[in-house]
C-alpha cells in the first residue's frame, strides 16, 4: 500500500489519497495524525505528502512523522515536499512591488479555507534533525521534485525506514 496525506486535489494514481478536507473528496478520509490506527504498523511501502507538513503546528508535524515512522515497512520510503523556509524568507526580503504578497503567500498559506494556513515552517537542517531522532536513515534533500504542481522555493526529503 502507498499512501499521498494530505492530498487535497493532488491525487496520485496508485496512492491511497488521504485528506481530512471532506470537499476534496479523498480515498480516505482521515486525519494524519492517525495513520497507525487507520492503516496499521509496518503497513506501507511508501508515504508521500505534497505541501502538507507546513499546515500542522510544531507538534502535530512531529506526531504526523512519526506516524510516517510507524506505518511504513522496513525500507519503506518517505518523500515530502514543502516550502523551504530559507528560500522562501530569502526571495520575501528581496522581492518587489508585485512579489511581496504572493511571498507572503508563501508563508502564511493562501488562507481561503480552515486548511490553507501554513503554522510552521521548516529548512532543510531542521527537518534532517527531527527525521534522525525518530529513527528514519538515508535522508537527502532531492535537488527536483517529482512534478510541477508547486512552485516558489521547495524543501523534497527523502528518508527510509
Amino acid at each position: 500500500m502507498k499512501l499521498n496525506v494530505g492530498c487535497g486535489t493532488h491525487k496520485l494514481p496508485g496512492f491511497m489519497n488521504i485528506d481530512a478536507n471532506a470537499k476534496v473528496k479523498p480515498d480516505h478520509l482521515s486525519d494524519c495524525r492517525k495513520l497507525e490506527k487507520n492503516f496499521g504498523k509496518d503497513s506501507v511501502e511508501e508515504v508521500r505528502s505534497y505541501h502538507m507538513l507546513e499546515h500542522l503546528c510544531e507538534k502535530d508535524g512531529l506526531i504526523f512523522l512519526e506516524q510516517c515512522f510507524r506505518v511504513l515497512k522496513m525500507g519503506g520510503r518517505l518523500y515530502l515536499e514543502l516550502p523551504d523556509l530559507t528560500g522562501v524568507l530569502e526571495e520575501y526580503l528581496a522581492s518587489t512591488v508585485r512579489g511581496p504578497c504572493i511571498m507572503k503567500q508563501r508563508i502564511f498559506g493562501m488562507q481561503r479555507n480552515q486548511f490553507d494556513y501554513h503554522l510552521w515552517g521548516y529548512r532543510f537542517f531542521e527537518l534532517h534533525c527531527i527525521l534522525r531522532n525518530i529513527g528514519f536513515t538515508a535522508i537527502r534533500r532531492i535537488a527536483q521534485p517529482d512534478n510541477e504542481f508547486h512552485a516558489g522555493p521547495l524543501l523534497v526529503v527523502e528518508a527510509r525506514k
